[in-house]
């Protein structure tokens, strides 16, 4: 069936503007829908990826969170993932007295029971 269509459209690869013989045609030519297919699946396979590291990245911040959990002792690193906070606010704390901290050997140690019985938890 022949269509007697002539409609003004704009790529939407290249940008030009072409004539469409039907009104699902979205490229000027078969070079820029080669090209724009070439780009999805480019940006599918990027998408795929990313998706997979957030899975890893999740996986891993369970698994540090399962540790910390099951520690009684914690590094400063491990006390300001312990409450959310970055090591600043942790260095502050101690500082101020807020965190009880003992050190040993050149190492901070922070009871967790401590940091618990400061929240509240």
């Amino acid at each position: 069936m022949s269509s007697n269509m002539r409609i003004d459209k704009v790529c939407s690869y290249c940008g030009s503007h072409f004539v469409a013989k039907t009104t699902v045609t979205r490229h000027c030519g078969d070079s820029c829908a080669k090209k724009a297919y070439k780009l999805r699946a480019r940006m599918k396979k990027i998408s795929e990826t990313e998706i997979e590291t957030e899975i890893i990245v999740r996986r891993e911040r369970v698994k540090k969170s399962e540790e910390i959990s099951d520690r009684e002792i914690l590094s400063i690193k491990q006390a300001a993932e312990y409450i959310g906070v970055s090591i600043s606010s942790i260095n502050r704390g101690m500082k101020s007295g807020e965190i009880p901290y003992t050190k040993m050997l050149g190492r901070v140690f922070i009871l967790k029971r401590k940091i618990d019985e400061k929240l509240g938890l």
